[in-house]
């Protein structure tokens, strides 16, 4: 299920900046970096990329960025990256969400999030929160 977005999208994973994925450039060419941003979630270690589920505690938080797309026919191509794009066949292993990101610690927005649906049994739980920093202690 995809429930319809907002204009904004709360990327965890390899869609940030400092991951250096090809794929950031379809942000950089169709949205506006808002910040850096959290949101309650668990994140998780799947291999080459991470999942994020809902958080279980008010303590669970995952560190992302935020950003505002100026042409929502940029959702295609996100959906078609994420596994859940008009071609690909159910069951997605991620679908879209729209839950609330924190700016600053202080401005809350809406924003899409793509959230795995079912955790695998090799993901290991990333504690801090940070892709970005998990992937750089490896």
């Amino acid at each position: 299920m995809v429930e319809q977005s907002p204009s904004a999208i709360f990327v965890y994973g390899t869609l940030r900046k400092a991951i250096g994925h090809p794929m950031h450039q379809l942000l950089l060419q169709h949205a506006r970096f808002v910040g850096d941003a959290t949101m309650p979630g668990r994140l998780y270690d799947l291999g080459r990329y991470p999942g994020m589920t809902d958080a279980e505690s008010a303590q669970d938080r995952v560190l992302g960025e935020l950003y505002e797309l100026r042409d929502n026919n940029v959702w295609r191509m996100l959906d078609d990256y994420e596994g859940c794009g008009e071609r690909d066949t159910p069951p997605y292993e991620f679908e879209r969400h729209v839950r609330t990101a924190t700016i600053d610690g202080q401005t809350a927005m809406d924003a899409a999030v793509y959230l795995i649906r079912q955790l695998p049994p090799h993901a290991a739980r990333i504690e801090s929160g940070d892709y970005v920093r998990d992937r750089s202690v490896r």
